[in-house]
């Protein structure tokens, strides 16, 4: 959770600083808040925090119920701390590397896809435990 916190911080700090930069850009045009937060796809840096905290805000839905469940039914919590920690790191790596990849001029999201590849096989290997404590 402390990465959904840290996540929305930096979605709340890139508005201004795109702010700025509009304006500097805008050569004389009136640049509002409301164009700097609000369905801005022309900011990598805008972008990176609303999908940072998008995607961190999603898939807690499922790892905050998957996580403590497992913690109850199937193992001790503090065996499941390392995989909380692999979790939220990778929740942060997200905006970092949806930054990196428009600085390498990829396209398709490759460091993208590798930092949310692991969150889902937290989310499986969660769910596989219950399933075998569901089923013994």
């Amino acid at each position: 959770m402390g990465s959904c916190a840290c996540l929305m911080t930096f979605q709340s700090f890139t508005k201004p600083l795109v702010l700025s930069q509009m304006r500097a850009q805008s050569k004389g045009k009136k640049v509002t808040y409301f164009d700097a937060k609000y369905y801005n796809k022309d900011s990598v840096l805008a972008l990176a925090g609303d999908r940072g905290f998008g995607n961190a805000h999603e898939q807690s839905m499922f790892f905050v119920p998957l996580y403590w469940m497992h913690a109850m039914l199937v193992d001790d919590r503090s065996r499941l701390m390392p995989l909380a920690c692999l979790y939220g790191a990778t929740r942060m790596l997200y905006p970092a590397a949806a930054l990196m990849n428009k600085e390498r001029g990829m396209k398709k999201f490759k460091l993208v896809f590798a930092a949310t590849v692991p969150g889902y096989g937290v989310l499986g290997y969660l769910t596989y435990g219950l399933y075998k404590y569901a089923t013994s």
